[in-house]
């Protein structure tokens, strides 16, 4: 009986640790590197972002070849269709855009008036680990 308890207890955990979704730690147009796996030490744009699976979309990386047959029903051409697959978060690092170094970043409290500590001249900055140079993380907005 108590096997039972126990496999439906880590059975539950594993579900839970599945559904929890990390927030996205790129912004669309940052330059992100791989460091484990096939495409170790690429480079390349991120383009989207995977909440279910905690996985990241790079551009031109993880390309694959499908081969689609031609519809003449809609006017589709057959043949080759390259597409990205997609790479876990923690196998990846964003480029610093100071140093170009991949880094993950760390959090800082900086202020603004001085050395006096005051709660309206202190404000969170996430910088670099390599350099120490801020690294801007507002979303672009078009």
């Amino acid at each position: 009986m108590a096997a039972k308890n126990r496999a439906a207890r880590s059975r539950h955990k594993a579900e839970v640790m599945r559904s929890r979704r990390i927030p996205c730690p790129y912004i669309k147009g940052d330059i992100v590197s791989v460091h484990t796996g096939k495409e170790l030490k690429a480079v390349g744009e991120f383009l989207a972002y995977d909440a279910k699976k905690n996985r990241v979309f790079l551009l031109g990386r993880m390309l694959v070849k499908h081969f689609v047959k031609a519809d003449p029903n809609n006017n589709k051409a057959g043949g080759e269709v390259h597409t990205e697959l997609s790479i876990h978060v923690s196998n990846t690092a964003l480029n610093c855009p100071h140093c170009s170094k991949p880094t993950r970043l760390v959090r800082r409290e900086t202020w603004s008036a001085g050395d006096e500590r005051n709660a309206a001249g202190m404000r969170w900055d996430w910088q670099c680990r390599e350099c120490g140079e801020s690294v801007p993380r507002n979303p672009k907005k078009d």
